[in-house]
């Protein structure tokens, strides 16, 4: 993925544009490669070679502002020279300062020595306003996308290097037995009968002498029954 996300940044930074061409230059005539959107980053490599050694050209670099000036009245117009008119056969590179629409021209402006047929090669490699755009329209949801797993990474990590903290113990309070069930309680015994009691020969009730009688059943106490 952060591959990927490189290829798409580099997008704007590719050759945008790169020709050879061929063409005669008389007197006062020149020849001329433009491209649109071209800023910071961007160069121009470019040479030239002449048929005919007496002609040298001049070479100049002009944002769209100048070029229309130049278009007009050459002599009015203000860029940066690359070669100044002492070669026939020249090259170069030039570090484009600023966005604008560049132009790059070849000029014969020299007077004595005829005509002269050039081969020229002109490259524009850089970062065009276009292609930064798309590549900052592609490469965001890739950057996002990534930063979201990172982000997951982190909190997941954090988690597990977290310690649980111990339930606290539970202290008896100073002073104080630990507490616990009571006994379950055992039934009163009975109380035990009365000594100067005669017990009946028929039920085992308990009456108090000199009683004749049982007081639970009646029987007579003084002659049980055979």
């Amino acid at each position: 993925m952060i591959l990927l996300c490189i290829l798409t940044l580099t997008i704007g930074l590719t050759v945008i544009h790169g020709k050879e061409y061929s063409r005669t230059l008389s007197y006062g005539e020149y020849f001329y490669v433009s491209k649109d959107n071209m800023g910071e980053a961007a160069s121009i490599q470019w040479s030239f070679a002449g048929s005919n050694s007496l002609v040298g050209i001049q070479v100049w670099v002009l944002d769209a502002v100048n070029f229309a000036i130049f278009q007009v009245n050459p002599l009015s117009a203000s860029g940066y020279q690359l070669s100044d008119g002492s070669y026939y056969s020249h090259s170069g590179e030039f570090n484009i300062p600023s966005f604008d629409d560049w132009t790059i021209i070849f000029w014969h402006n020299q007077l004595i020595g005829g005509s002269t047929t050039l081969t020229i090669n002109v490259t524009f490699t850089g970062v065009g306003l276009v292609g930064w755009l798309l590549s900052i329209i592609i490469a965001a949801p890739i950057l996002l996308v990534i930063a979201a797993v990172v982000i997951v990474v982190v909190v997941l990590n954090r988690r597990k290097k977290q310690p649980v903290a111990p339930l606290p113990a539970v202290q008896p309070q100073v002073g104080q037995p630990p507490t616990s069930a009571p006994p379950p309680q055992q039934p009163a015994p009975a109380p035990p009968p009365p000594v100067d009691s005669v017990f009946c020969w028929n039920c085992g009730q308990p009456n108090k002498k000199p009683s004749t009688f049982c007081m639970k059943c009646g029987k007579d106490l003084t002659s049980p029954e055979k």
